[in-house]
């Protein structure tokens, strides 16, 4: 499947996989069946059109998290970053490291603190729940040890942390398939 960063919303199939999307992000909360139900529906339409682009990857996975599918929201998530890498969009890509940093800091706090750490050098994220993540990473790992870790992050070029955040998500995903936890 060939994966696109931008297209318009020319088509009605388009329209329709946006709608589904859009939906399935904003019921995800309150209703996580009908959430699951957009989310088959948009990768459906996405194997109907033939392509999908980061940022349907990047909703996708949105709501894969929200409706606590672990190993579809990293999958997806891993495909976001990449296409977004590749696209140059450093604003979601940024958004999508802010969102797997959140993912891991109940099983991953070290890995969570350093992307959080370089999401935060060289992105916008959403600043309620960095603050929130970084209260959390400091209960769990205590204040000095997430601080070493934020600024390991920091000191990441933006390739590196991209590497770094690509490879903690494969061996979460092997683990997730083995049945072990980190």
């Amino acid at each position: 499947m060939f994966i696109r960063i931008n297209r318009p919303l020319r088509s009605p199939g388009r329209r329709l996989l946006y709608g589904a999307l859009a939906l399935g992000a904003a019921v995800a909360q309150t209703d996580p069946g009908r959430a699951r139900a957009c989310l088959r529906e948009s990768r459906e339409l996405s194997t109907a059109l033939g392509y999908q682009s980061a940022i349907d990857l990047t909703w996708e996975a949105t709501i894969s998290f929200a409706v606590g599918d672990q190993a579809a929201a990293l999958e997806l998530s891993r495909r976001a970053i990449q296409g977004l890498q590749w696209g140059g969009d450093r604003i979601r890509a940024g958004l999508v490291l802010h969102m797997i940093a959140g993912a891991f800091a109940a099983t991953r706090p070290d890995a969570a603190a350093i992307i959080q750490g370089a999401a935060q050098a060289h992105a916008i994220g959403p600043a309620g729940r960095i603050v929130q993540l970084s209260s959390d990473l400091a209960a769990a790992l205590g204040e000095e040890r997430a601080r070493e870790l934020h600024a390991r992050g920091a000191d990441m070029n933006w390739d590196q942390a991209i590497a770094y955040t690509l490879t903690q998500i494969t061996h979460a995903l092997s683990e997730l398939e083995s049945g072990t936890q980190p």
